[in-house]
């Protein structure tokens, strides 16, 4: 383990990072360090700069501190780059503080002062105070204080004084000096979260991240030409933004080496790159250039070879990017090895290397990656660190649907990125069949809380040399499982058939029951219902033959699912009873809840509103308390119908909108889809046809890209039926007519299933009784 490493300097060809800070001198301020008096000209005051978001707030209250208080002595902190100067530079030019302080404001910069004298002629130079040899030139400066009118100084980048000199207690001294008279109000700009020690300060705070709003906000203002307005455009730039952690600094870096290239080409050239990319100079960049120098600057504060241990805790901490929750109990046990480790969080967090968030420490994403890539992280920590982790997955990932899951989820989701972050690192360092299990775990639990492909898609590559045939049944299994709820049903069903031929291949008849039983639900999603109910009746049979009874209720389930879709109400109805009470016996609360709710649409459909209202209420909460957000979303959605077959309109659009809420957040395009049709249906209910029109438009082609000709046809339907409303047979009639051939197309692959007949009769008369010009 390389704990000394150089962190950026030979990287641009300097020895070592104090070389590093020289290079940001300009030779304005290196002069000043020579003689304040052989330069009559000051350095030139900056202006604020043009690009500025997102933080207006703070610079009406400070400047109002400046303007309401006799004195105020202000210290901006945080870490690099996150605009401190920027924010300073404001307040010093806000319209309220030029009316009282008129032209005695000045900026002072602090880079290339190494020494309190150095700064005090700086000040002197800049004020147009002369002094003359050999005064103390310290003294000189406190005196011209004392006689000059109202005056604010700016003193930025102070941590430079602060931290290089050799004798701190002189600094205290200087800054005592200049807030101990009255006229004087100071300013100070620093790198870190504790300010200066010996004044008393007005206000001291250290500046927050943009909100991703005005990160956008500012990537834009430096490159607007980007954006065609598409979806992926806009999903990729958020992508790029989170990962800049909206880091003003980044944000803009980002942006400028953006101009002329596509967000998706920048996502690709950041998951290769990281923190490398963020610079705009070929040479050796200065600190606003680079984000890797600002960084460097902040771990030359730290003196990371003097203490080694604090950059070995960065190390550890760069390794969860969601952060360490609940980290005073926690730190103690994946930190194995280092001594003090609350000193080391003491000096990591001084220097604004970490942070604390609530209950939680963490480290900003460029910080964390660059991190990452110069540091080797020592393998008893990263033992310790997985030991951790994998115990609790262990515990919790196996909790199954029921009262206790609920806690088990709150418990994973918090740290579910970390988990993950710490598998995929795993798997490229040290892959194992121990580590596969770990991954299963994570799966099966992710199938039931938050539904998501792309870990998987990220891990399988990187294991599949050391798994196990049946881990890799049981992978694909897993994928296939979420693609379902995912409503990919064509992807779904490949997967699933796969992972039965290799359960059956290694004698795994319960497995290889378990993917029919999916495949089975696939099929019914996909109005298959002769190949649904024969492969579920098959499975069914398996799971009887082995003796389990939650599979073959569950089989029940699906089949009475499959009635109620071909409008055989009573029999499905006779199905999904007996089901739910073989769950009940069996106290499996997930599939009598589902049972419930089927009876409940059921109901719904036999125009029984109140039953099936009080049916689907007490359904969903049952799914609730047992953590099912993705049924329990279901039966909002059957709730929303039933408002709106009830002409309740507003009950039904936000009960509709909650559910499409929860629907988009697991990936369920398909119901999502469903109620944003529900939702136009309403519109058009109530005559809003140009809102209808557009809402039913747009997921009319949600369900044509995922393959969902029957609400398309729905959607159809309600389109034709607008147009007729408007008058335009002509547009209606075409519109209609489509309709009719995708019912028709549903009714000859469905076996001219009598409810698919049905609606083609009805089509069939709608364009009859059109009025065509």
């Amino acid at each position: 383990m390389n704990i000394h490493a150089p962190v950026t300097a030979n990287l641009y060809g300097w020895q070592d990072l104090g070389q590093l800070r020289l290079h940001n001198k300009t030779s304005n301020e290196a002069s000043t360090q020579t003689s304040s008096i052989s330069n009559p000209f000051p350095p030139s005051q900056p202006v604020p700069p043009e690009i500025f978001f997102g933080r207006d707030d703070l610079v009406s209250d400070y400047a109002s501190l400046l303007v309401r208080n006799a004195q105020t002595r202000l210290a901006i902190l945080g870490s690099g780059g996150m605009g401190k100067t920027s924010l300073a530079l404001h307040v010093l030019h806000n319209p309220n503080v030029v009316a009282r302080y008129k032209d005695r404001r000045y900026f002072v910069g602090c880079d290339a002062i190494g020494s309190p004298e150095a700064l005090a002629a700086l000040i002197l130079q800049i004020v147009r105070v002369p002094s003359a040899a050999g005064d103390n030139i310290v003294t000189v400066l406190h005196r011209a204080l004392l006689s000059a009118p109202l005056t604010l100084l700016l003193l930025d980048n102070f941590e430079t004084v602060w931290e290089t000199s050799s004798r701190r207690d002189s600094v205290v001294d200087l800054l005592q000096k200049v807030v101990n008279t009255k006229n004087i109000s100071l300013i100070i700009t620093m790198r870190g979260t504790i300010p200066p020690s010996g004044i008393t300060w007005t206000c001291f705070g250290c500046l927050p991240r943009l909100s991703p709003r005005d990160a956008k906000r500012v990537f834009l203002a430096i490159n607007p030409s980007l954006s065609d307005g598409g979806r992926g455009d806009e999903e990729c730039l958020d992508k790029l933004l989170d990962e800049m952690d909206y880091v003003p600094l980044a944000v803009q870096l980002l942006a400028q080496i953006s101009i002329g290239f596509s967000y998706q080409y920048m996502l690709k050239r950041w998951n290769q790159e990281k923190t490398a990319m963020l610079c705009t100079h070929e040479g050796p960049p200065g600190k606003l250039e680079s984000i890797e120098v600002s960084i460097s600057l902040s771990l030359t504060t730290l003196d990371i070879r003097s203490n080694p241990a604090t950059i070995q805790l960065l190390v550890i901490l760069c390794q969860l990017p969601d952060g360490l929750h609940q980290w005073e109990e926690r730190l103690p046990i994946i930190s194995a090895g280092l001594q003090n480790i609350h000193h080391l969080v003491y000096l990591l967090r001084k220097t604004a290397l970490i942070f604390i968030a609530g209950s939680s420490l963490k480290v900003l994403s460029p910080i964390r990656h660059f991190i990452h890539r110069r540091h080797n992280a020592d393998p008893d920590c990263i033992q310790a660190l997985e030991n951790y982790f994998w115990n609790l997955v262990r515990t919790h990932a196996a909790v199954p649907m029921g009262p206790d899951f609920p806690h088990a989820k709150d418990i994973l989701e918090l740290d579910m990125g970390n988990i993950c972050s710490l598998i995929k690192c795993a798997a490229q360092i040290h892959p194992l069949p121990e580590l596969v299990e770990i991954v299963l775990d994570v799966l099966r639990f992710q199938y039931f809380a938050i539904p998501s492909t792309e870990f998987l898609c990220d891990v399988m590559p990187l294991v599949k040399h050391v798994q196990t045939p049946t881990q890799e049944a049981q992978m694909l299994q897993c994928l296939g499982n979420i693609l379902r709820i995912q409503a990919k049903y064509a992807e779904a069903s490949e997967l699933l058939t796969e992972a039965r031929i290799h359960f059956l291949d290694v004698g795994n008849v319960f497995d290889a029951a378990q993917c029919s039983l999916g495949l089975g639900d696939t099929f019914c999603m996909q109005a298959k219902y002769t190949e649904a109910s024969e492969i579920l009746t098959e499975a069914q049979r398996q799971f009887l033959g082995i003796g389990h009874v939650l599979g073959a209720a569950q089989c029940s389930r699906i089949l009475g699912n499959i009635l109620y879709m071909q409008s055989k109400y009573v029999e499905a109805s006779e199905t999904l009873t007996e089901a739910r009470t073989q769950f009940f016996n069996i106290d499996y609360v997930l599939g009598a809840a589902q049972c419930s709710r089927s009876l409940g649409d059921i109901l719904c459909m036999q125009a029984k509103y109140t039953e099936a209202y009080e049916i689907l209420i007490e359904a969903r909460q049952q799914l609730l308390n047992i953590g099912n957000v993705l049924d329990a979303a279901l039966c909002s959605q059957s709730l929303g119908d039933i408002f709106c077959m009830q002409d309740k309109y507003t009950e039904a659009s936000v009960t509709l909108t909650e559910a499409q809420r929860h629907f988009l957040n697991i990936g369920n395009i398909l119901h999502a889809a469903q109620c944003s049709r529900s939702l136009g249906d309403i519109l058009y209910m109530q005559s809003k046809y140009t809102e209808a029109s557009e809402i039913l438009t747009e997921v009319q082609q949600q369900f044509l890209d995922i393959g969902n000709v029957l609400d398309a046809a729905q959607c159809s339907q309600n389109l034709g039926d607008i147009l007729h409303m408007q008058h335009k047979d002509t547009e209606a009639y075409k519109m209609l007519s489509g309709a009719q051939g995708q019912w028709l197309t549903l009714a000859l692959s469905s076996v001219l299933h009598i409810a698919h007949k049905a609606w083609v009769i009805f089509f069939t008369s709608k364009v009859n009784t059109l009025k065509l010009p």
